[in-house]
């Protein structure tokens, strides 16, 4: 079983997924139980909660060949595709985070890299393009205004004279 990525919220309560299935333990990791669903059984890329009620999962490949952005407010139990909260939809996302209120995604391996944001929540979303990159995979909120994003940047040729 391969997981992409865990979200803790506190030291002892976790949340993970695979093949469109939700988890979540409450005792360090040592027991997990499956709490939800994606309702198209998508790859999970990456997920993150903001509150024990509110969190996010991005994913890159579904069963019905869409990639879906997804939001639940009840613990994971339920989620709702959100890919239209997002100027021109989500192209999937490999990495989240958050400080606060603010929200930022990246991805997905494929150009351009995209960043996404929100600084509500989650409420509302913009949607950035990063021209100079390749592939987006991860990314990191230091503080509201400053982001580390990893990937691959775009191999430029050169001629030799």
């Amino acid at each position: 079983m391969r997981i992409d990525d865990i979200s803790f919220i506190n030291d002892s309560t976790a949340f993970i997924g695979q093949d469109g299935i939700i988890f979540k333990s409450t005792d360090y990791g040592n027991k997990w139980n499956q709490i939800g669903a994606l309702p198209n059984y998508g790859y999970i890329r990456s997920i993150e909660f903001i509150s024990d009620s509110v969190g996010f999962i991005g994913t890159i490949f579904e069963m019905n060949r869409q990639k879906g952005f997804y939001k639940t407010t009840d613990g994971g139990q339920t989620w709702i595709k959100i890919n239209d909260l997002i100027p021109g939809g989500a192209d999937g996302i490999c990495g989240l985070d958050h400080l606060g209120n603010t929200i930022i995604g990246v991805g997905i391996y494929a150009e351009p890299g995209t960043f996404y944001i929100s600084r509500n929540g989650g409420d509302t979303w913009d949607k950035k393009l990063i021209p100079e990159s390749a592939a987006l995979v991860d990314c990191l909120i230091l503080d509201e205004n400053t982001f580390l994003i990893a990937g691959n940047s775009l191999i430029k040729e050169k001629a030799i004279s």
